[in-house]
């Protein structure tokens, strides 16, 4: 069965939409970490998404990688 590229470059796109700790041509728009504090950088789709959220809450709702990663690990353990 023969298939598209597309199909084996899915996850590639979505890691280029991923935060990053600098900033590129896509991820321009400057954000902090609201565990850690730490700088990252989303595209132009999640940086309002962020502001919808923020405006709404009043709080920081971006949490990064290693955050969230950490926060699951301790809700497991007991």
């Amino acid at each position: 069965m023969e298939r598209q590229r597309s199909f084996y470059n899915a996850d590639k796109v979505e890691q280029l939409l991923q935060p990053t700790r600098f900033p590129s041509s896509v991820n321009r728009h400057e954000v902090y970490c609201g565990e850690c504090g730490e700088t990252f950088f989303l595209d132009q789709v999640r940086h309002e998404a962020y502001l919808r959220q923020y405006e709404l809450t009043q709080e920081n709702p971006f949490v990064c990688q290693r955050c969230d990663f950490e926060n699951d690990e301790s809700s497991y353990s007991g």
